[in-house]
């Protein structure tokens, strides 16, 4: 139930928002070259997915949230019970719960997600026209990719 989730975390008290805030400043100064669907020469084409990563110990709560409450038309993933998806939102084109020690091992191979970087909140697929040159722009902006 959202009466026992925990308050949210002031970013201000949360000693991993800084660098994670302060990492996307290049983005952030380049607000406005988003309505234009390029960012420093990466021309984004859309948001691909989004959403939540979920954690083991709040799981069911996240599915009833998302599930029972909001009454979002998500459903497992074959052989997948704690990936829960859908294609069929309007103006998404993909949304789903992602479970952290999925997230982990599709990044880096593990169940447990390193303690030497901050664990996302959430995941975000954008389609860009040309991925070798996003990439390389990204890269060359000094941006660790996953």
């Amino acid at each position: 139930m959202l009466s026992e989730m925990p308050p949210p975390v002031n970013k201000r008290d949360n000693p991993y928002a800084a660098p994670v805030l302060d990492s996307l400043s290049p983005i952030n100064a380049q607000v406005s070259a988003m309505s234009t669907g390029s960012l420093n020469g990466i021309d984004i084409l859309f948001v691909a997915g989004f959403g939540p990563i979920t954690r083991a110990a709040t799981q069911e709560q996240s599915r009833q949230l998302y599930q029972d409450t909001l009454r979002l038309p998500l459903q497992s993933m074959d052989g997948n019970p704690g990936y829960l998806h859908s294609d069929r939102i309007d103006g998404v084109k993909h949304l789903a719960l992602w479970p952290l020690t999925q997230a982990s091992q599709s990044c880096f191979g593990i169940d447990d997600w390193p303690e030497h970087l901050p664990a996302p909140q959430c995941w975000l697929e954008l389609e860009a026209a040309d991925l070798v040159a996003a990439t390389a722009t990204l890269k060359a902006a000094a941006y660790a990719l996953l």
